[in-house]
C-alpha cells in the first residue's frame, strides 16, 4: 500500500472538486489523469521504482498531482524549493542521488539513481539552521498509520483508535467500511 492509493483508490466522483487554489479547482478525475501522466513521463525518462525524483514546482495542483505521479511510478518524492538558487538545487540532487528532476518545463533525467526501500515515500528537509539542510526519508507505511490514527480521533463516537481503520477501495474513509 502506498500514499498513491489515497488518490487512486478513493471513491471520489471523477467530477468532484478535489484541489483548490484561488485561481481554479481541479476535479478528482483531472487529478488522477495528471498523476498518471506524470508517472508515465517519469518511467519514459528512465525512473525506476525506489529511485528519488526531485520536484521543483511552485505550490499548487501541479505539485500535488506530480507528487502522486512520483508515487504511482513507485519512486520517492523529493521536494525542492521552487525559489532555491541553482547551487542549492544541485546539492539537493547530489544528496539524494535523484534519478530525475521535474520542473515546469518538464522532466530531466539525471545521472543519479540511488535505490531506496520500496516503502520509502518522500524526503523532508531539515531547516539547515546549523549547516546544510539534511534529508530525512519518510515511509508510506508510517504516514498511512499516522493518518489512520489522526482520522480515528476525528471519527464520531465509537471511532477513536479502536474504531474502524482506513480501508482502500470501496468505503475508503467511510466509517461503515
Amino acid at each position: 500500500m502506498s500514499l498513491a492509493d489515497l488518490l487512486v483508490s478513493h471513491p471520489f466522483d471523477d467530477d468532484a472538486p478535489l484541489l483548490h487554489t484561488s485561481e481554479r479547482s481541479v476535479t478528482a478525475g483531472e487529478a488522477r489523469r495528471a498523476a498518471a501522466t506524470s508517472a508515465e513521463q517519469l518511467r519514459d525518462a528512465g525512473v525506476e521504482p525506489g529511485q528519488p525524483v526531485a520536484v521543483q514546482l511552485p505550490n499548487g495542483p501541479e505539485m500535488v498531482t506530480t507528487m502522486f505521479g512520483v508515487w504511482l511510478a513507485g519512486a520517492v518524492f523529493v521536494p525542492v524549493n521552487w525559489r532555491a538558487p541553482e547551487p542549492e538545487v544541485e546539492r539537493a540532487l547530489r544528496t539524494v542521488g535523484a534519478a530525475a528532476l521535474v520542473r515546469p518545463d518538464g522532466v530531466r533525467a539525471l545521472d543519479g539513481g540511488t535505490r531506496c526501500d520500496p516503502d520509502a515515500a518522500f524526503v523532508q528537509w531539515t531547516s539547515g539552521t546549523t549547516g546544510d539542510a539534511k534529508a530525512i526519508l519518510h515511509t508510506h507505511s508510517a504516514y498511512l498509520e499516522l493518518l489512520d490514527r489522526v482520522l480515528g480521533e476525528l471519527r464520531p463516537s465509537g471511532g477513536g483508535r479502536d474504531g474502524p481503520r482506513i480501508e482502500f477501495g470501496e468505503g475508503f474513509f467511510d466509517r461503515d467500511a
